[in-house]
């Protein structure tokens, strides 16, 4: 039994490397390192909340 694999790119995702290269590396849209402190302190702040949040939900009487 033979295995046919079509795969086309359009224009849009069209591949720029050879084909037994790995993908080049892309830039991160989002990096802790590029974030200002107050950024930083919001994430956590953000993320501490839904924690909590969570263990909440979990603790709450059946």
């Amino acid at each position: 039994m033979t295995h046919s694999h079509a795969h086309s790119h359009g224009a849009a995702g069209a591949h720029h490397h050879a084909p037994e290269a790995p993908h080049p590396a892309q830039r991160a849209t989002v990096s802790l390192l590029r974030m200002t402190l107050a950024e930083r302190l919001g994430l956590a702040i953000l993320l501490s909340v839904g924690l909590w949040g969570l263990v909440w939900l979990a603790m709450r009487p059946a």
